[in-house]
């Protein structure tokens, strides 16, 4: 699976990468996926290369020394954080209230979005709940509330936002106000589905929901009680902050592109996480600490220029041209007009 993914620039015109051509890169990594199809089963050499300046955050994975993945981030993201707010209007004919969360644009709180599952849980098992309640009955004006970003405010709407609070670990994901707990789909071993279910119903709190992230497969049961730990330890945090200041006000704020990275990224199919940026190598190197200490020597401070002189960057403008070349001799032209994007693909 070859995957891009992309944070809206600040807004400037002479931005080198912007959403449209990201998009052409996408489709152009996708077209080329199938060359290391030969490698499944096989330990295929993987890095992870990582550049941050006050700019951007951009992060690329390289699997056999060649590019297969590139993600980058150019601004602050709120998507995930926790506010605690207040509500400004309930809005009965909609299902709906808004919600004071200090961002300039009142926030948008569907009546379902309130105490049911979390909207960005991924791939999972999970069984959707009812709600049957009026917006009236959920919440009124005036009232304090507990919610977070599950989608992030574009053009002159505000954010989207749900009470139903997801913490994600790198082996779990916590719902303090869940009921429905599960397990990733892409785990397709039985026996493993099995084991860790066993696992998770021994350890989980009571009261509280989780879903078993992939990266869980084949770790043990003291690993997963470690990580939990840590993400209770932060939702009692985030519940002693929600009593002292006034709303609105920013309880937690979600990680950023480079974190992100090293939670979800660094595996142990990974053979090293290069770090260009030496302040972030070292908070890096204090996250894992916490969260995966057996990775700490497979991340490396790199100086320099680690995109230019691993021709990351070169590699990035093939992807933009209009006209890419494939392995098999064929090739496609990518045109973006204004009302859709066109993908011909010619056999040579």
């Amino acid at each position: 699976m070859r995957r891009l993914r992309h944070m809206r620039s600040r807004g400037s015109a002479s931005a080198p990468l912007g959403r449209e051509p990201l998009r052409r890169a996408a489709v152009v990594l996708c077209a080329a996926a199938h060359v290391t199809k030969g490698n499944i089963g096989k330990h295929v050499p993987t890095e992870i290369l990582i550049s941050s300046d006050p700019w951007e955050n951009r992060v690329a994975i390289v699997e056999d020394g060649t590019l297969s993945e590139i993600y980058v981030e150019r601004e602050e993201k709120v998507i995930g954080s926790i506010y605690k707010g207040k509500v400004q209007n309930v809005l009965p004919g909609m299902g709906a209230s808004f919600i004071d969360i200090g961002l300039g644009r009142n926030a948008f709180l569907y009546v379902d979005d309130i105490n049911r599952q979390p909207l960005n849980i991924g791939d999972v098992e999970i069984t959707q709940g009812r709600s049957g309640w009026t917006i009236g009955e959920k919440v009124n004006r005036g009232d304090e509330v507990l919610v977070q970003i599950v989608k992030e405010p574009r053009g002159l709407k505000g954010a989207r936002v749900s009470t139903n609070i997801s913490l994600p670990g790198r082996y779990l994901i916590l719902m303090p106000t869940g009921r429905y707990s599960g397990v990733s789909r892409k785990i397709e071993s039985a026996e493993e589905r099995n084991r860790l279910k066993a696992i998770m119903k021994r350890i989980r709190p009571e009261g509280m929901a989780t879903i078993v992230r992939t990266a869980a497969a084949g770790v043990s049961e003291a690993e997963l009680i470690a990580d939990l730990g840590v993400m209770i330890r932060m939702w009692h945090g985030i519940l002693e902050s929600y009593k002292r200041p006034k709303a609105p006000a920013l309880l937690h704020k979600d990680m950023n592109l480079v974190y992100k990275a090293a939670r979800d990224f660094l595996t142990p199919d990974v053979d090293a996480m290069w770090i260009d940026d030496a302040h972030e190598f070292e908070k890096v190197r204090d996250f894992l600490r916490l969260l995966g200490p057996q990775y700490l020597d497979r991340v490396k401070n790199y100086d320099g220029n680690l995109f230019h002189d691993r021709g990351i960057d070169e590699e990035i403008q093939k992807l933009l041209r209009p006209k890419v070349w494939l392995p098999s001799g064929g090739y496609l032209i990518i045109e973006h007009t204004e009302a859709l994007t066109v993908i011909d693909i010619n056999s040579g």
